[in-house]
């Protein structure tokens, strides 16, 4: 498999782990969860990832 594409799978796979472990850990505390932060976090943490990723090759 191209070492990009496995990047950033994994990558993504880190981001959206972290964003669902924030999920549960808010809804655990009976917390409001403000759905736009979460899908950032998700984004933001997928996409640095991938660029860490990218520039350590």
């Amino acid at each position: 498999m191209n070492e990009l594409i496995l990047a950033g799978l994994l990558g993504g796979v880190g981001g959206l782990t972290r964003g669902v472990v924030g999920l549960l850990k808010a809804l655990a505390l009976k917390r409001k969860i403000l759905w736009s932060y979460w899908a950032i976090t998700v984004t933001i943490l997928t996409d640095n990832k991938y660029r860490t990723s990218v520039v350590r090759s």
